[in-house]
């Protein structure tokens, strides 16, 4: 099934596609530090807090401060940090760590994740969907499942390695038709950072597309995002010549 109509005009009238639409890592770290103080303290003339502030608020002790300079410095700053504390981190208490583990995970669902029943009018809404991901230092591979009117109703993720995930055509219909679905949207990270895609992404995105076409389901993308940015499969040719 080619993805013709209206449904193809209202997913491809959107803005230009090469351009890295994912804002740099100091832009995000500014933002969400911004938005944590304007929700706490109801004002936006208040100076936002430096990443050691915020991060000393959720540490233990009167060397607080001090402490958060160091993790920071450690780790390479808030990114490498938001990694580490998903386990066991040296220099942190468990419930410490907790607490930055929930505080950067709420911050970053809260910024990336689109609201319920969204229309994807285009692939910059995939790929700021996919922003969630962009921490991994594994490959995510997500199914999103969507209607005719291309909402959303649901999404499938599957976990890889560093240079990859393991699936087939079926891996990525199989969840799609248990939703229903009539049109699905592939997102997946490049930990390296540079979201050109590979050769091995063109052959399984055209071995999806085709797959798809038999179960009478559309292919409307697949989505790349990385630090660098990201890059809509559709708008390479991938789809056309799949």
């Amino acid at each position: 099934m080619r993805l013709v109509g209206p449904t193809l005009a209202l997913y491809c009238g959107a803005a230009p596609q090469r351009a890295p639409a994912l804002a740099r890592y100091d832009d995000w770290h500014r933002g969400i530090m911004e938005t944590a103080h304007c929700w706490a303290f109801q004002s936006p003339h208040l100076p936002a807090p430096a990443p050691a502030q915020a991060v000393a608020a959720l540490l233990d002790g009167e060397r607080a401060h001090a402490r958060a300079g160091q993790l920071l410095a450690d780790h390479g700053g808030v990114v490498g940090l938001s990694r580490q504390v998903g386990r066991r981190t040296p220099g942190l208490s468990e419930i410490e760590r907790v607490r930055l583990h929930a505080g950067l995970s709420l911050g970053w669902y809260w910024l990336t994740t689109p609201p319920a029943q969204t229309r994807f009018a285009g692939p910059s809404q995939l790929a700021a969907l996919g922003q969630r991901w962009l921490l991994c230092d594994t490959e995510v591979l997500v199914v999103v499942a969507l209607d005719c009117g291309l909402r959303k109703l649901g999404e499938h993720v599957m976990g890889g390695s560093r240079s990859g995930v393991r699936a087939t055509p079926a891996d990525v219909l199989r969840p799609a038709l248990a939703l229903g679905a009539e049109r699905i949207a592939l997102i997946h990270n490049h930990p390296s950072g540079d979201p050109e895609p590979s050769d091995a992404d063109l052959r399984f995105t055209s071995l999806v597309h085709r797959a798809a076409a038999v179960c009478g389901v559309a292919l409307v993308d697949h989505v790349i995002v990385a630090r660098q940015g990201w890059r809509s499969l559709r708008a390479e040719g991938a789809l056309g010549h799949a």
